[in-house]
């Protein structure tokens, strides 16, 4: 299962590349394929490249940012790492349970005692009571 899955990364990651390349071909040939096959002066189809000049450069800087990322995924499988690292494991002492009610009467007995702050309640702002209010 594993061999298939890898097979199948390496052909979808070659298509991008592929295909990138498939149009730089197609478009460095433009003009020779114009004089072919169209009756232009012999200087009309000079202007064809210098236009898809920049169109050629970018599908190649994008085919090699592809090729990059295939190199990446053979080096991965060749030596075995994963795309993800597996998150460590935190240990949980499972010693004893937690008691709802133990807790509970801790938290009463310290608010009897005086440990604990009582919450204070916002005051409106002085301009018309705060967010998502009408001010008066």
């Amino acid at each position: 299962m594993k061999s298939t899955k890898t097979a199948l990364g390496f052909f979808f990651a070659l298509l991008p590349i592929l295909y990138c390349g498939g149009l730089v071909y197609y478009f460095v040939g433009v003009p020779g394929r114009m004089r072919s096959s169209l009756p232009l002066p012999s200087g009309a189809t000079d202007g064809i490249m210098k236009e898809l000049g920049p169109t050629v450069i970018g599908l190649g800087a994008f085919g090699i940012l592809f090729a990059l990322m295939f190199v990446l995924k053979v080096m991965r499988a060749a030596t075995g790492r994963t795309a993800r690292t597996p998150a460590a494991k935190v240990e949980i002492d499972e010693g004893e349970p937690f008691d709802a009610d133990a807790a509970l009467a801790r938290y009463m007995a310290r608010k009897a005692a005086g440990e604990v702050d009582e919450p204070v309640a916002p005051t409106p702002a002085s301009t018309g009571g705060g967010f998502g209010r009408k001010g008066v």
